[in-house]
């Protein structure tokens, strides 16, 4: 990997964590060597710090795993038995966030807890208190105004949600003072933008999948209902819910999701356009089961990760910027299957903070990639022999991004969103 960093933006030069040569999905190692020999279930799931993953098996167990980019060990010691000698069970739920893992532990408690892997300590955390513990449990880390909260629910059949203070390391009420229906279950899920918009995935609904968001920049935020999830894949008959395992994670200003429920559907979303596009199946038809734990999604430097549970050991890795050989994601699909690229190919476009450009090239061969700002101005630059690059640190404007190689030359506008 090649970086070249000008007036403060960062151009990346593509890599997979998993292969060099990935493309979409590629199969990582799988989870194994868990100290309790149990298998990935209700309750498992991951967070990424950069591109170290953190997991936790559930299943009853205090197992807490790392997978360092090449292969899976134990870390000792597991996560706290607390003084009730509880274990992690369904509807856990983990985040990271400063570098730090944070750790619900499920199965109808309040026990929460912090691990540093820099130091390789657990802290005991204030738990938040649900009336009813968590046993769904969902969350992500939002900033407002230069503070970070965990925004959390608890997935308890109710509407409550809280969060975090990561400054003061206490709970707060959230606003809105609730969920936006009024009944959560396992499967639902929280995911943030950019911006401070907050993004409320429905788990196990009537019959629909609900998505709602609420800026929690305004004075008093209020829920809006966006574009469910779709029921259905193009072109398919079968309905399905996001039901325990669903999952939904921001990379890039495009969210992914996942709709669990032993499914491996893979969807994109764009908030700017309030489109679903379906990207395909995990794995790419290579997962032997579908879907089924707790936070079953990551997001890496680069791509996003992804557990199956379902009782096997099945762990993947996405790469949407080098998805040449499947399509790159779309801008505005609603329902589409995503379709290949055959020349530069901006995702997302409008972006906020990053975006990645793909260039079909004619054949293997050196490619120059320029970014200039609306002042003609070099603000970065990179070569490349597969036309793949990943762009961030972007400040909001306008950027005229160009590619060329013997015989191929391509000019795309980016526009960057506050």
């Amino acid at each position: 990997m090649r970086l070249v960093r000008v007036a403060g933006l960062a151009l990346i030069l593509a890599s997979v964590v998993a292969s060099a040569s990935a493309a979409g999905w590629t199969r990582c190692p799988d989870v194994t060597g868990l100290p309790s020999g149990k298998q990935v279930k209700g309750g498992g799931g991951i967070a990424a710090v950069e591109d170290v993953v953190y997991l936790i098996p559930g299943d009853n167990t205090l197992d807490f795993m790392k997978y360092d980019g090449v292969a899976w060990a134990p870390i000792v010691p597991g996560v706290p038995e607390g003084a009730k000698k509880k274990r992690v069970k369904k509807g856990a739920w983990l985040v990271s966030a400063d570098n730090k893992v944070y750790v619900f532990k499920g199965g109808g408690t309040n026990e929460f807890y912090q691990y540093d892997p820099s130091t390789n300590t657990w802290a005991t955390l204030v738990g938040p208190g649900f009336t009813k513990g968590v046993k769904g449990g969902f969350a992500t880390v939002v900033s407002l105004a230069g503070t970070k909260y965990i925004y959390a629910g608890s997935g308890s059949n109710t509407s409550e949600w809280k969060r975090f203070n990561l400054s003061t390391l206490a709970w707060e009420a959230a606003s809105p003072a609730s969920l936006p229906v009024e009944k959560a279950k396992v499967g639902s899920c929280l995911v943030t933008d950019e911006t401070g918009v907050v993004y409320f995935l429905l788990g196990n609904g009537s019959n629909v999948n609900s998505f709602y968001a609420a800026d929690l920049n305004q004075v008093t935020p209020a829920w809006a209902p966006k574009t469910p999830l779709p029921m259905t894949v193009p072109g398919g008959k079968g309905k399905k819910k996001v039901k325990e395992g669903g999952c939904i994670e921001n990379l890039g200003g495009t969210f992914y999701a996942v709709k669990g429920g032993s499914t491996t559907q893979f969807w994109s979303y764009l908030p700017a356009t309030d489109a679903w596009t379906y990207v395909g199946e995990v794995g790419d038809g290579g997962a032997t089961k579908g879907i089924k734990c707790g936070k079953s999604l990551a997001t890496g430097k680069t791509g996003v990760f992804a557990i199956i549970g379902n009782n096997t050991p099945g762990f993947w890795y996405y790469s949407p910027v080098f998805n040449m050989g499947h399509g790159s994601d779309p801008a505005a699909m609603t329902g589409a299957v995503a379709p290949r690229a055959t020349h530069m190919r901006l995702t997302p476009n409008p972006a906020r903070a990053g975006a990645g450009v793909a260039c079909a090239l004619p054949e293997a061969q050196v490619a120059t990639f320029e970014v200039r700002n609306t002042l003609g101005q070099v603000v970065a630059t990179a070569t490349s022999q597969d036309g793949r690059f990943l762009i961030q640190d972007l400040v909001p404007g306008v950027y005229t991004l160009s590619v060329e190689a013997p015989g191929f030359q391509e000019q795309e506008k980016l526009v960057v969103l506050k």
